[in-house]
């Protein structure tokens, strides 16, 4: 490949738009046996669960044929911890979809939230008011630097989709600046050989 392509190529590759496709990890619990230990069966997609708790460390996978027809995430011992492998994750989440299930025997709060901290512990966004006395879809996007995201207690949860982030994209301003820089470069190069020839 000569210099000049190569330099037009990497010249495009800064443009806006042209951003590596992110990664989606779905999860359902279906692939586990009821009342299975969940925490570290989806480490080869990036995800840890994890309790808050010491009455709920192991989070379990449920099913209850009166409740539920297929697997649901057991948070009714305490809030989970759902930990965000940073080698799959490594710009947070662009989005995060899920199923909040109403407990069947009537726990949980009409008021309470769902939060999204970076890898130091801060908070990025809360999902507040939220009523999970009602089964309903939970999304949330627009997540980047997000590594845990927290669910309350007092309910099944089921049906995850996670959308990994991209890299940030430059400003425009930036990738043309960029951009003119490949093509100076490039034409320097074409300049310099023909004098030299």
């Amino acid at each position: 490949m000569k210099l000049t392509s190569l330099i037009a190529a990497a010249g495009l590759l800064a443009l806006p738009g042209l951003a590596h496709a992110a990664g989606t990890v779905k999860i359902n619990f279906n692939d586990v046996q009821d009342g299975t230990t969940i925490n570290t069966v989806y480490n080869p997609l990036g995800v840890t669960f994890t309790g808050e708790t010491v009455f709920s460390q192991d989070v379990q996978a449920t099913t209850d044929v009166n409740f539920f027809k297929t697997n649901a995430l057991d948070a009714t011992r305490g809030a989970v911890d759902i930990l965000l492998d940073p080698t799959v994750f490594a710009y947070g989440l662009k989005s995060i979809r899920f199923t909040s299930l109403a407990d069947p025997f009537g726990a949980g709060s009409i008021d309470t939230s769902f939060n999204f901290y970076d890898s130091k512990g801060g908070l990025v966004y809360s999902l507040d008011q939220f009523d999970q006395t009602a089964t309903q879809l939970v999304a949330v996007g627009n997540l980047a630097g997000v590594s845990k995201v927290v669910l309350p207690a007092d309910a099944y949860y089921d049906d995850f989709t996670f959308q990994a982030a991209s890299a940030p994209v430059p400003e425009a301003g930036t990738a043309i600046s960029f951009g003119a820089l490949l093509t100076l470069g490039g034409m320097a190069v074409l300049r310099r050989r023909r004098t030299s020839h």
